[in-house]
């Protein structure tokens, strides 16, 4: 018997990924659009995750503009996890910018998860998902 993630996955909108950028990659991008250096520009994003990394175990969170906040979670084993909570307005303009093409099985968006189980069930009927 399949499962509710297996049609999910198979059925469900996914983004599809140009790629990761690199570091190096990233600094040069705020080298061209700034008065920085490529190399001044990767050594205060270093220190921006030495900022959390020295912060974030004495429970504060860190506010980084145009960024969002990164908070600290405590897990029930007592082992703190980083939480990112990005900026409304990046989002949005994230959101704005979205390229509606990098989206594998875009049909399927908004779908509820009884037509995805539907479409499984109907591709797989030797191994149907029941509920």
């Amino acid at each position: 018997m399949a499962s509710r993630i297996q049609a999910v996955s198979e059925y469900g909108p996914k983004l599809v990924s140009s790629g990761l950028l690199t570091a190096e990659f990233v600094s040069q991008h705020i080298e061209s659009r700034t008065s920085l250096n490529a190399g001044t520009v990767k050594g205060v994003l270093m220190e921006v995750g030495d900022t959390v990394k020295f912060f974030t175990p004495l429970s504060m969170g860190v506010v980084v503009d145009g960024l969002g906040i990164v908070r600290p979670w405590m897990q029930r084993n007592g082992s703190l996890k980083l939480h990112m909570r990005f900026n409304s307005a990046l989002e949005a303009a994230v959101n704005a910018a979205f390229r509606a093409d990098r989206v594998r099985n875009k049909a399927n968006l908004g779908l509820p998860m009884e037509a995805l189980i539907a479409m499984w069930n109907r591709d797989h009927p030797d191994d149907p998902i029941l509920d």
